[in-house]
């Protein structure tokens, strides 16, 4: 797939083709970056052996974001994992205000509620079969696994 195709189908907000072109961009930055859409929410979810540097982060998506601005995007969720972490190290929400997106305050602080540790992963599942004949709680924990590892529909790679 060409350049100009990726970022056309990006523009129009396809998850794979942003995450495409962010991944052709931070290669050799040694970072890999998964992405999610959410309604008008955009989820950035970058990946490395070192946790990406939170600043660096958010200054790529926000320029980034300046081509897309037809996307149709309000927000966008920035999270930097250490490649084999279940949990950010970091995360990052911003809005968009007057055609730029800028830093949004968060209602509690990244850590505050729990002595500085990282913020817990929130993801938002649906599980139909739960209540099924032969389902029972014990397959929860199963489901959330593969949501962990990326089989939520939306996430790319």
């Amino acid at each position: 797939m060409t350049h100009a195709s990726l970022l056309s189908q990006a523009k129009q907000g396809d998850a794979k083709a942003i995450a495409a072109l962010m991944n052709q961009a931070l290669r050799p930055a040694g970072i890999q970056v998964r992405t999610a859409v959410v309604q008008s929410c955009l989820r950035v979810m970058a990946i490395a052996k070192t946790t990406p540097d939170r600043q660096f982060m958010v200054n790529f998506v926000q320029r980034g974001m300046k081509s897309l601005a037809q996307s149709g995007f309000q927000q966008v969720v920035i999270q930097g994992f250490q490649t084999g972490d279940r949990r950010p190290h970091w995360q990052v929400n911003l809005s968009l205000e007057n055609g730029k997106f800028v830093e949004a305050p968060m209602e509690t602080p990244v850590g505050a509620a729990d002595g500085g540790k990282a913020p817990p992963l929130v993801l938002v599942v649906s599980m139909p079969d739960v209540g099924k004949p032969g389902l029972g709680v014990d397959t929860v924990p199963a489901h959330m696994e593969r949501i962990a590892d990326g089989e939520l529909r939306g996430i790319t790679d």
